[in-house]
């Protein structure tokens, strides 16, 4: 609310990022007698990442549904046809 909203960001913990997307984590370099090593995300390289499986799951969908509209037009032809004998 208020003015908290407006300064509201949204991220990602790098390590949970690293078991997903290696590729755009990397250690962040740390304060002379830190022994503890950080890590970032590159969000630049997520983004083109992220777009790129955007595009292939865009043509994977678009086989799909190319797929579904060839099964619908099936059944229609079938459901046109004479109907067979009901068993007894």
């Amino acid at each position: 609310k208020g003015s908290d909203a407006k300064n509201m960001r949204f991220g990602f913990i790098a390590d949970e990022m690293e078991r997903v997307l290696p590729q755009v984590v990397r250690e962040l370099p740390g304060k002379q007698g830190d022994p503890e090593r950080k890590k970032g995300i590159v969000y630049p390289d997520l983004i083109a990442v992220l777009t790129g499986m955007m595009r292939e799951f865009s043509t994977q969908l678009k086989a799909v549904q190319s797929r579904v509209k060839t099964a619908e037009l099936e059944l229609d032809r079938l459901d046109r046809e004479e109907p067979m004998d009901e068993p007894y």
